[in-house]
């Protein structure tokens, strides 16, 4: 078990710094062994083996992926690897050899079209998409799009039709949660369902992962050795366990096969074969040994899986349990000491929920961490409602979904009869999830650093153990909140952040005494709903990983949709003290917002020019709309023009302003347009940054909230050489990421890139 772990270690240290030449030294470290004293030989052949993992880790990790951000509208070209109906309308397709824009991409990408058929695995694809991306930059990114248009590739329906797609159950939201959990889709639950997993700690039971396989895995065991035991002759009896074992990975295998796998499936497919094959060969597996061979099986096939969230949180929980198991079996057997307790039916509850109890609190407190490293979520409640919610969907739900998935493939009509019955086991865990999340509230948080999380679970796993493990984890606790403490102390100067929202504007302003205020909230320039999405995947996954876990100030510049549509998911999941808008009339998106934050008791204010408004060191400026003036025409000209006045420095903060009103300004107060730092008008259109605006702010750096990728996006290429001419350095969050720069005049001026999730 040595050599898997340290080939594990190689695999992965190998695919992070790209030592392809460590396979000649661990062919000559392992050569060299046979000459090496017996009490080194063993060191010597390890090391051969992390030499020769990392060699082999370099060579299957992907390179890094061209693009910083890929979200909007792209030209996509690729291959059909796997194409499945999801719904009546709609195919996902997985592409593999994926270009966008003409760049070569390391990652398949799962793509969605409307369509009645499924695509014709091997065909290429060419079409338009609008994408997302999720996760890190480089080859731990995933990308998922939706095709602007019907599916050109088409092929006989029936083949690729489930089982059960033509059955629907009464509840639309349980039809969905079914999907969720029989096929891994999870694209058709709803977002307040999916917060009400995530506000009570119970995302994991979402996914299928080890708690579902591992039912499906025994109930299939189960069943085969019922009919193998009934039907085989009296000679094999003996062997029907092995039989039965064989069989049963099999099945599992097959069922991974029909389901859209995540990595949290495959690791949970491969540990529950280890565990089959343990019994085929007539042994018990030692759950260490089943933890550690399923890890090198998924490190063999992806060196980097070790760095991802899915890894990390899953392995992280095992290993708990397996830690708490020795402390469990100290109190059972107390409790079933004699005298301990005296009716055997209290005795057995109480050993029940002793051991689903540690259980329990062991798995939540060393994956907390992890959640609020990964997420920026940890919800107070999840120890609790796991109590109830596990138990729920490992013994009713999924057996029940098992079951009725079989009888409505063999026979349909009555599948539908008995889809009531299953609606109501799917329905009573969403009505619980929704009271407890309702009592709970939000789940975001501050984010910690990934480094100071892992130490942290690292840590409880340690205290869980005994002599030096114990120390480790006291000492590696110690590490872990000292990391977590820095990271989320108030910055030392003041901060302007750029955001990385896609085409929206999102501007985060941090003071020492820790203010925070966000200068729009991003969104689809088109859609609400997916404005709303894009907030949850990453105007609120940024903020609290830059330690933001609440709002003085909310600032809504205008009504647009790219500066207005996170604001409402925003102000749902974290508080907001205060928001800011034009006192100009305004859209519907902005009335949404102000009536959510009133509901919790912040205020909402309608500004307009005025002296500066004072805010700890520093003040904050409405320079637009003009006080007592007629509101301007247009919505871009209502925007808010705000001026940050710090004592390190200054910013201006253009929202979609056009030309005219910068004209007007610079009538109006010159001298209030000189600023270090301009947030660019309009995402560098045409019609904004009017040449003698820009000179006159002086400013030395640009920002610039737009794509910045192809040609006919924002921002404009004429507006940029203006800029460049006027001395400007210019950052485009489409093209450069998330950006920060310091306000602290000890400092040269320049923006740092800040890596997001």
């Amino acid at each position: 078990m040595r050599f898997l772990f340290f080939w594990s270690l190689g695999c992965t240290l190998g695919a992070v710094f790209s030592v392809e030449a460590a396979a000649w030294a661990g062919l000559m470290v392992a050569a060299l062994s046979r000459w090496a004293p017996v009490r080194l030989r063993w060191g010597v052949l390890t090391l051969a083996v992390a030499l020769l993992g990392a060699s082999w880790g370099a060579q299957r990790a992907p390179s890094s992926s061209p693009l910083v951000s890929p979200d909007g509208l792209v030209e996509i070209r690729g291959t059909v690897a796997r194409s499945v109906r999801v719904s009546d309308r709609d195919v996902r397709t997985t592409l593999i050899d994926v270009s966008v824009d003409g760049r070569p991409m390391t990652n398949p990408l799962s793509l969605r079209a409307r369509g009645a058929c499924a695509w014709r695995v091997g065909a290429l694809y060419k079409g338009l998409a609008e994408l997302r991306s999720h996760g890190s930059v480089g080859a731990q990114r995933r990308l998922f799009g939706r095709a602007r248009s019907e599916g050109p590739i088409a092929a006989s329906c029936a083949a690729e039709r489930r089982p059960h797609e033509g059955i629907s159950l009464p509840s639309a939201d349980s039809a969905a949660l079914l999907r969720a959990l029989s096929l891994g889709d999870r694209t058709g639950v709803t977002p307040s369902i999916r917060e009400a997993f995530i506000d009570t700690g119970t995302m994991h039971l979402l996914a299928i992962s080890g708690l579902h396989l591992g039912v499906v895995a025994w109930g299939l065991y189960r069943t085969l050795l019922a009919l193998l035991c009934l039907l085989g002759p009296g000679a094999w009896t003996r062997d029907n366990p092995r039989f039965a074992a064989a069989l049963a990975i099999l099945g599992v295998w097959g069922v991974v096969s029909q389901i859209q796998t995540t990595d949290a499936t495959l690791r949970a497919a491969w540990a529950v074969s280890f565990i089959l094959l343990g019994l085929c060969a007539g042994r018990r597996a030692d759950p260490l040994r089943v933890l550690l061979l399923a890890a090198s099986a998924m490190v063999t096939l992806d060196p980097r899986a070790p760095l991802g969230a899915s890894f990390q949180l899953s392995f992280i929980a095992v290993w708990a349990i397996l830690s708490v198991a020795p402390h469990v079996s100290a109190l059972r057997e107390r409790l079933e000491s004699p005298g301990a307790v005296s009716l055997p039916t209290m005795r057995r509850v109480g050993r029940g929920l002793l051991e689903l109890g540690m259980v329990n609190l062991a798995a939540s407190a060393a994956t907390a961490p992890l959640g609020l490293s990964w997420f920026g979520q940890l919800s107070w409640v999840g120890p609790l409602v796991n109590l109830v919610a596990t138990p729920w969907v490992a013994l009713v739900v999924v057996p029940s979904m098992v079951v009725w998935l079989f009888i409505s493939g063999l026979w349909p009509p009555l599948g539908a009869l008995t889809a009531p019955i299953l609606d109501g086991v799917l329905g009573l865990l969403l009505d619980g999830l929704e009271v407890w999340a309702e009592l709970a509230g939000s789940a975001q948080w501050v984010a910690v650093p990934r480094w100071s999380g892992l130490a942290l679970s690292l840590g409880v796993v340690g205290l869980l153990g005994r002599g030096w493990r114990r120390l480790g984890g006291v000492a590696l606790v110690a590490i872990g909140l000292v990391g977590a403490f820095m990271a989320t102390a108030p910055p030392q100067a003041w901060r302007v952040t750029a955001l990385d929202v896609g085409h929206g504007d999102a501007v985060l302003l941090e003071g020492p005494q820790g203010q925070t205020a966000l200068i729009d909230a991003g969104g689809h320039p088109r859609h609400p709903r997916l404005g709303a999405e894009q907030a949850r995947r990453r105007l609120l996954p940024q903020l609290a990983r830059l330690g933001v876990a609440r709002l003085d100030l909310l600032v809504i510049t205008h009504g647009d949709l790219d500066h207005v549509g996170g604001a409402v998911e925003l102000a749902r999941r974290i508080p907001v003290e205060e928001v800011w808008v034009s006192g100009c009339p305004q859209r519907r998106a902005v009335h949404a917002l102000a009536r959510g934050v009133i509901s919790r008791r912040g205020r909402v204010v309608r500004v307009s020019s005025g002296p500066p408004r004072m805010w700890g060191e520093g003040s904050l400026e409405v320079l637009w709309p003009r006080s007592g003036a007629p509101c301007p025409s247009t919505e871009n000209d209502r925007s808010v023009v705000l001026r940050l006045e710090t004592p390190g420095g200054s910013a201006l903060l253009m929202g979609d302003a056009s030309a005219e009103v910068e004209r007007t300004l610079l009538e109006l107060a010159p001298h209030r347009l000189r600023a270090d730092v301009l947030k660019v008008g309009h995402h560098g259109s045409e019609t904004s940054s009017d040449a003698r605006f820009v000179a006159a702010t002086g400013s030395r750096i640009g920002l610039v909230s737009g794509p910045g990728r192809h040609r006919g996006s924002l921002p404009s290429e004429a507006i940029l050489a203006r800029l460049r001419q006027a001395g400007l350095s210019v950052w485009i969050t489409g093209r450069d990421g998330t950006g920060q720069i310091l306000l602290d005049p000890t400092l040269e001026r320049q923006v740092t890139r800040i890596r997001t999730p």
